[in-house]
């Protein structure tokens, strides 16, 4: 299974906007994400821009080495793993992440496991989205990525991905129908280290 890199990147000090404008200025083969404010986000998470490539990790080493002078590399994340579709879609203009971390009692294939088998109903269920995947992270092949871009490593077990038409579409069908979310996240105390998990929500650049 083909599979994907991602990096979720931090500004460098007082370069929050350069960096999400230096991202959506680049070229080439590469969906960027910049981050939208006043959407569904950890209100701590530092990132502020993404990118990824649905192959190689060259296409997203190049562009970080371009854009390098606008990211705190010590608090950036290098993800690898393989997509699993629940609710296939076209692209989107917008897509929610949530860098998930597993409970210290679950090892990461239980997570996983967990993850795709029980926890993947809520992302069915919940309203107002166009698609639904989840990346399962292949633990070895990030660490080597993260290595190759000179940023620590983060334990990362699976990044949810929420494909939305727009931030306000999705508030509103939130809106009218709270308990999703409400059972969603009592669902994630069961097995995932949420004080350790963040999210944030993008407009997509391709």
């Amino acid at each position: 299974m083909a599979q994907r890199h991602q990096l979720h990147l931090a500004p460098a000090a007082t370069t929050r906007a350069a960096l999400g404008d230096a991202v959506e200025a680049l070229d080439g083969e590469l969906t960027r994400l910049v981050r939208v404010d006043n959407a569904i986000d950890t209100p701590n998470a530092p990132f502020v821009a993404g990118l990824e490539h649905p192959e190689g990790p060259e296409p997203l080493l190049d562009a970080l080495e371009e854009i390098r002078a606008f990211v705190d590399l010590t608090r950036s994340v290098a993800v690898v793993g393989a997509d699993h579709w629940f609710v296939p879609c076209a692209p989107t203009p917008v897509r929610y992440q949530y860098l998930m971390r597993r409970r210290n009692d679950f090892t990461h294939q239980r997570y996983l496991d967990r993850y795709g088998e029980v926890h993947s109903q809520f992302g069915i269920d919940t309203p107002g989205i166009e698609g639904y995947c989840q990346l399962h992270v292949d633990l070895d092949a990030t660490t080597a990525f993260a290595a190759r871009c000179a940023m620590p490593f983060l334990e990362v077990d699976s990044v949810s991905e929420l494909y939305l038409a727009s931030v306000a579409t999705f508030f509103a069908a939130l809106g009218d129908a709270p308990e999703v979310g409400a059972a969603a996240t009592a669902d994630e105390e069961l097995f995932v280290d949420r004080p350790a998990s963040q999210m944030y929500t993008s407009s997509v650049f391709r």
